[in-house]
């Protein structure tokens, strides 16, 4: 029941993303997003129980659980804030 609404999406941590070099514990992504991470890929091994202190690196993907709204908010913390 509770998975109505819900989807995962894959998201790619950029060189540049705010998010390099900071645990999932201080990103807080279902704190702030609503989503939760189900499992992580690092140069091609997948982790499939990633705790807090698993720590964002360039080139990581993360498996997000969430709903659409949820999904676009994490996809606002991932992006790298450009200047104006």
């Amino acid at each position: 029941q509770f998975l109505i609404g819900a989807t995962t999406d894959i998201f790619s941590v950029s060189e540049d993303s705010p998010l390099v070099g900071q645990s999932l514990r201080e990103i807080d992504l279902r704190e702030r997003s609503g989503v939760t991470v189900i499992a992580a890929v690092r140069d091609g091994k997948p982790f499939h129980n990633v705790g807090p202190e698993f720590v964002l690196q360039a080139g990581d993907r993360l498996v997000l659980l969430g709903d659409h709204k949820s999904l676009d908010e994490a996809a606002q913390m991932f992006t790298p804030r450009r200047g104006l």
